[in-house]
């Protein structure tokens, strides 16, 4: 009985920690599609300053790793949704795009202000190669499967080269 106790105080702290978005009609797809740049993740190395080719439009879209051996990821289910994630205490509006992939991961595209620095989850940080992320540019991909594995990628838009 006070295993699962504990067990609930977890799961009601995690539905604290994740904030709450609201599914909205507005596209987003535009604001996450393009080239950027992995500046920093937390515990995944093999795409430290890799290319991420995202292409999102009409619900659906994919995540190419440019000089990976990752596969391609198709997305669908794509849905828009303002949000509260990571430190938007100052009332500022975070874009979010949530996607379900292929690889059966979850894919949460967010936007915010430069220096959005998104909290790693509690139970995460007890692994050694594991820490906050911050984006100076105030992209960052969140890529999980739900009560299982989480990994966060601040990202940087590449500037298209004419």
């Amino acid at each position: 009985m006070f295993k699962r106790g504990i067990v609930l105080v977890f799961m009601a702290l995690g539905l604290l920690a994740a904030g709450c978005a609201t599914v909205v009609s507005d596209d987003y797809s535009p604001e996450f599609s393009g080239d950027f740049t992995v500046t920093d993740n937390s515990g995944d190395q093999t795409l430290n300053q890799k290319v991420l080719k995202i292409t999102l439009h009409d619900g659906s879209g994919n995540v190419i790793a440019v000089g990976s051996d990752r596969p391609e990821v198709w997305l669908t289910r794509c849905r828009s949704q303002i949000g509260s994630f990571g430190h938007s205490d100052d009332g500022h509006e975070i874009h979010e795009m949530w996607c379900l992939g292929s690889d059966r991961f979850s894919y949460l595209f967010v936007h915010g202000k430069p220096g959005l620095e998104v909290p790693e989850a509690l139970m995460m940080k007890m692994f050694k190669d594991r820490h906050d992320v911050k984006s100076g540019s105030g992209y960052v991909l969140r890529r999980y499967i739900p009560n299982m594995i989480t990994v966060t990628y601040a990202l940087e838009r590449q500037v298209p080269r004419d």
